[in-house]
């Protein structure tokens, strides 16, 4: 299913939208810490999708979580629903994410794989406003903790060897910025995905 046909089905009409608004406000505050502990089914929205996080097992002699993402609607056609997206682990003590992204290429048919591990920005809860009305998420800011810095950029166009599918050299890098968000129910991640990603 295409993020064109979802936003059919979903937001086929204005009482849809404000409907499906009016959950998210109450299913987004209802509930929400300072910090996030375990975040075993909740929802990773940015511009160009929105993942649903699952723990896997419980949190390990260090306080981490072991977690994975699995693909809820992309607006890349190649990334199909329920696709593992995204593979690695949560650290609650500084809010952020390590973790590494599944790599699935369009145009050259083959050459899927797991990318670089690499630390997340931190996610702090903030106000965000839909339909005039603000309500509590959690967003990615440009902090991080100790040894715990985010790459500053990250390839958007890579050359790549379609026989051996090795790849040869970035043609095209981009500036990491901190753009994602956390809540807690599909439905609202969807409103969100829709608001942010035009």
């Amino acid at each position: 299913m295409t993020v064109r046909l979802l936003e059919v089905v979903v937001y086929k009409s204005k009482i849809g939208i404000l409907v499906f608004c009016v959950l998210f406000l109450n299913l987004a505050n209802a509930g929400l810490s300072n910090q996030i502990d375990s975040p075993d089914g909740l929802y990773y929205v940015s511009h160009k999708g929105v993942g649903k996080i699952s723990v896997k097992g419980k949190k390990d002699k260090d306080g981490v979580y072991k977690i994975q993402m699995h693909n809820v609607v992309s607006i890349y056609s190649v990334i199909k629903p329920g696709y593992l997206t995204v593979s690695g682990w949560w650290y609650p003590g500084v809010q952020q994410f390590y973790t590494q992204n599944y790599e699935r290429l369009a145009s050259v048919s083959g050459c899927d794989k797991w990318g670089d591990i690499g630390w997340g920005f931190k996610f702090e809860p903030a106000k965000i406003n839909i339909s005039g009305k603000d309500f509590t998420v959690y967003k990615e800011i440009y902090k991080y903790g100790k040894n715990k810095k985010p790459k500053d950029k990250y390839c958007v166009d890579v050359r790549i060897n379609t026989r051996t599918c090795e790849r040869h050299k970035c043609n095209a890098w981009k500036k990491a910025e901190p753009k994602g968000y956390i809540v807690g129910s599909k439905a609202g991640a969807l409103v969100l995905f829709r608001k942010i990603s035009g």
